[in-house]
C-alpha cells in the first residue's frame, strides 16, 4: 500500500510503500513472489518544456541463497499513450545485506509540452527459486522508492 507519494524542491518523486516486498521458497504461495507498487501522479508542465524520468532509486535488504534471484523492475508510462521507457536490476543468488538498486531510463518517452499530463511509476519486486526449488530467500523494501524528474526545453 502506497503511503505517500511526494516531489521535492530536487525534482525527486518519492514514493512511501507499507510491507513492500517479495519472497520465494519452499511453501511460499506464489502470491508473494511478485509485488507492484503503482503511482499515478498528474504533472503540472511549465511552458516551453517537457520531462520524462532519470532513473529510480530502490534501497533494500536482501537475502538470498544460491540459485536465488531477486530483482526490481521499474517504469514509467503517461497514460492514454503508450510511451514509455523500463529498467531491471538483478541480484544474484547468495547475497546477502542492504543494497541500492538503480533502474536507469533512456529517455526513450517524453510528456507533452506544456500543460498538465498524468504519468504511472510502477516499480515490482520479485523473488525467484525457480532454478532451485528447495531454496529461499527475499528483498524488502527499505525506504522510499525515488525517480528523478528530468525536463528539457520543447
Amino acid at each position: 500500500m502506497i503511503t505517500s507519494a511526494l516531489v521535492g524542491e530536487d525534482g525527486v518523486v518519492s514514493v512511501d510503500a507499507d510491507e513492500f516486498a517479495a519472497t520465494a521458497g519452499p511453501g511460499v504461495p506464489i502470491s508473494l513472489n511478485r509485488k507492484n507498487c503503482q503511482a499515478a501522479l498528474t504533472v503540472d508542465i511549465p511552458a516551453g518544456y517537457q520531462f520524462a524520468f532519470g532513473e529510480t532509486k530502490l534501497p533494500a535488504q536482501v537475502k538470498t541463497d544460491q540459485g536465488v534471484q531477486v530483482s526490481v523492475g521499474s517504469e514509467y508510462y503517461f497514460q492514454g499513450t503508450v510511451s514509455g521507457d523500463k529498467d531491471t536490476t538483478t541480484v544474484p543468488g547468495g547475497t546477502s545485506g542492504t543494497v541500492t538498486l538503480v533502474n536507469s531510463y533512456s529517455p526513450a518517452a517524453w510528456s507533452s509540452c506544456g500543460g498538465s499530463q498524468v504519468v504511472n511509476l510502477n516499480t515490482a519486486l520479485r523473488a525467484s527459486n525457480f532454478n532451485s526449488k528447495g531454496s529461499s530467500g527475499y528483498i524488502r523494501a527499505k525506504g522510499s522508492v525515488d525517480t528523478n524528474i528530468v525536463w528539457k526545453k520543447c
